[in-house]
């Protein structure tokens, strides 16, 4: 610690905002809550990787607050964080309700039509508010890890590459289309509905782009209005005093910046400062970082990234939310895709002049369009036969009673010759759906299980057609679904791999004890007991504590053996009254070993050079002449009087009942440690040697117990 020095930054992040005096009205206060949601927070998951300091949180605030407009967002802001949240809960409904809209509502009632519109519209909006704040949010550039802020740039990034014209495809309110393409289906104009369904669909195919070079030197992060300067925003390397005036680097009204020819030191002081590089994508939901994978798909968007950090999830459970939601996306694109496409596809088929049958069944046309027949149906139930809003010069098959059995036999009468049965069975489902007056819940599932069956390699379902359309469809989808699960399954298999590795390695280690105790031709009671211990020290679960404990910083591999040893120490008297720093010396300095049934740890008539804490475990206490005289359990001691270097001889021998867990603190250690505090050491000899005294003057007279009470010395 630094004698005078008196700490003038505060444990929380700055704003630099003006202070809220007495009598400001609620205005004042609301705009000044609302610019403290643009700035900087130190809750947001990307600020620590940039800003590793609540000093660098606070100049780069005060650089948001003095250098620019106050309509400007910062990236790693409050407001930024929960908006992430918005944003990509918009954008998943607004794809999954596309799809379905305009697979399942045309064929129902338009009293679907209007809450379908407004809640997409809604969806749009939000997603159209997203484009406008981009304008005016900063962003990283990758590669410098530059934090910009100034609006023309960001407007020139972002109207860099054509990003926005993309991002509008993608907000724009495709649902008010609905009504024209309900239209065209009903008025046999299906080659619209057909190509925008297919356009829509590979909107989703994959998008790559670049993630930027790897395996270059990033460097030193350099602030948006000083390229050429080192940061404002570097964090104090000497106490938590400004940068002024040292390492060839003034202040200014401004802030920090950097003389011509910077001294050396402020390069290294600099150095601490570099960022994490964040990569940049393009593609479908444009954005800075972050993709999720989506079966032959790809989310790229940044909230995917933010949203697991903002609530704190691990990445096994981020792993297994993604696989859920991502094969749910791609099974519900998929079976909405395998309802809609071969009912559009058959509707374009055109009907050959050989009919199994002319007899048309009280129809004056010579030859009816059975393709188009079903659309009639759908004409008649859904639409009221309103020919008002769906006139069409081919005249439409009106069959009367409408009835199931009627449908039937007019479609098996007129079906042409080149369709196969599989287009009859097709037929047949679609009359089904009408006689059970099926709901739109009960199409999806219907569509949503024969695509599950077929995207696990279940069977093939032909109720579709044997036509070009479905037999595209299904191919991908069994191609898909096949690398899809084969995905989930290493996926699964990594992951269990990776929560078991402990045991594996574990299982690894006692394959090596086998192979040795093998060649070295140990007896079998050997090599058991050599198993034993293994598993008494790593429990079936194998780590490297020295390598863990070198990758701790020394505060924390103090403080964690303090946690698990200081409860050894609390009860013995002769350290009541050490410090707390010699303390955690002496458990910084124990000695973890670990002694098997009937191992002796001490024995009697022996020079005692250490000390001994019990951590877990039962052992019994001997007399020289063998009688037992107790038993110490978890949270004993015995041998203090060893570690004071008077070389006395043991009064007792103690042996393990059962597996002992032994931290040993030897005399050696004790000695130096303690040799800084010699008054201490005075006080715990005169303790020593009045029980030494004690035992030597009576031992005739003590009783086998009250031996076995001093036998700690």
């Amino acid at each position: 610690m630094i004698t005078g020095h008196r700490c003038a930054l505060r444990y929380t992040s700055e704003t630099h905002l003006a202070p809220i005096l007495p009598g400001t009205s609620k205005w004042v206060k609301l705009k000044r809550f609302i610019r403290t949601l643009l700035l900087v927070s130190p809750n947001h998951p990307e600020t620590k990787k940039y800003l590793k300091s609540f000093a660098q949180i606070s100049n780069e605030n005060k650089r948001q607050v003095g250098s620019y407009p106050p309509y400007i967002i910062h990236p790693f802001s409050t407001f930024r964080k929960y908006w992430h949240m918005v944003v990509f809960m918009a954008l998943t409904l607004h794809l999954l309700t596309l799809a379905f809209d305009f697979t399942f509502l045309i064929f129902h009632d338009e009293t679907y039509y209007s809450g379908a519109i407004r809640f997409d519209l809604f969806l749009c909006g939000i997603l159209a508010i997203e484009i406008g704040l981009k304008f005016i949010t900063g962003y990283v550039v990758p590669g410098t890890n530059e934090i910009v802020l100034d609006p023309r740039r960001i407007a020139l990034n972002y109207l860099r590459y054509c990003r926005m014209v993309y991002e509008l495809q993608r907000v724009l309110p495709y649902i008010l289309l609905l009504d024209y393409f309900d239209r065209a289906y009903y008025q046999y104009r299906v080659e619209s509905y057909l190509a925008f369904i297919i356009y829509f669909s590979l909107e989703q195919c994959p998008k790559f782009a670049s993630t930027g070079q790897k395996g270059h030197r990033k460097p030193v992060p350099k602030c948006a209005e000083n390229p050429g300067h080192v940061p404002k925003c570097i964090g104090s390397g000497i106490l938590c005093r400004p940068l002024t005036k040292h390492a060839g680097i003034k202040q200014s009204d401004d802030g920090l910046e950097s003389s011509q020819q910077p001294h050396r030191s402020a390069q290294k002081l600099s150095k601490p400062l570099k960022f994490e590089e964040l990569p940049s994508r393009t593609g479908p939901f444009v954005s800075v970082a972050g993709s999720v994978r989506v079966g032959v798909f790809y989310v790229v968007k940044e909230e995917v990234k933010i949203i697991p950090r903002s609530l704190a999830l691990g990445a096994r459970t981020v792993l297994i939310i993604k696989l859920i939601m991502n094969t749910m996306y791609v099974l519900h694109w998929s079976a909405c895709l395998r309802y809609i496409l071969p009912e559009l596809a058959f509707s374009l088929q055109r009907n050959s002049a050989d009919v199994l049958n002319l007899v048309t069944m009280r129809f004056n046309v010579a030859h009816p369009n059975v393709n188009q027949f079903l659309t009639d149906i759908y004409w008649r139930h859904y639409r009221n036969q309103n020919n008002v809003s769906y006139p069409t010069d081919e005249p439409r098959i009106v069959i009367d009673p409408p009835v199931y059995d009627e449908y039937k036999k007019f479609y098996t009468v007129n079906r042409p010759v080149e369709q196969k049965i599989f287009d009859r069975t097709f037929m047949l489902i679609k009359l089904d759906e009408i006689r059970k007056n099926a709901t739109i819940g009960d199409k999806y599932l219907a569509s949503m299980m024969n695509t599950v069956k077929i995207s696990l390699l279940a069977g093939r379902d032909n109720c579709a057609g044997i036509h070009f359309t479905n037999n595209i469809l299904t191919t991908f989808l069994v191609l898909g679904g096949w690398i899809w699960f084969t995905y989930i399954m290493l996926i699964m298999i990594r992951s269990i791999q990776s929560s078991e590795q402990s045991q594996t390695k574990y299982e690894e280690v006692v394959n090596e004890f086998r192979a040795y105790g093998f060649n070295k031709r140990l007896s079998k009671s050997l090599k058991h007991r050599m198993l034993k211990h293994l598993e008494c020290r790593y429990r079936k679960r194998y780590f490297n504590e020295s390598t863990i404990m070198r990758m701790m910083s020394d505060n924390l591999r103090r403080s964690v053996r303090m946690e698990a040893c200081y409860h050894l120490l609390r009860y013995v008297d002769m350290f009541k009254g050490f410090p707390p720093t010699l303390i955690e010396d002496i458990v910084d300095s124990f000695t973890y070993e670990i002694y098997l049934e009937n191992d002796v740890l001490i024995e009697a008539g022996t020079r005692g050079d250490s000390m001994y804490f019990l951590a877990s475990g039962t052992a019994a206490v001997y007399s020289s002449s063998g009688t037992e005289l107790g038993r110490l359990i978890d949270g004993s001691h015995f041998g203090e009087v060893s570690i004071l270097g008077k070389g006395h001889v043991r009064t007792a021998t103690i042996i393990a009942m059962e597996d002992c867990e032994v931290y040993r603190l030897s005399a050696e250690v004790f000695q130096k440690l303690i040799e800084p505090y010699s008054h201490l050491l005075v006080e715990m000899h005169k303790l020593a040697d009045a029980k030494i005294a004690r035992v030597t003057k009576n031992k005739q007279k003590l009783s086998e117990e009250e031996l076995y009470d001093n036998f700690l010395q």
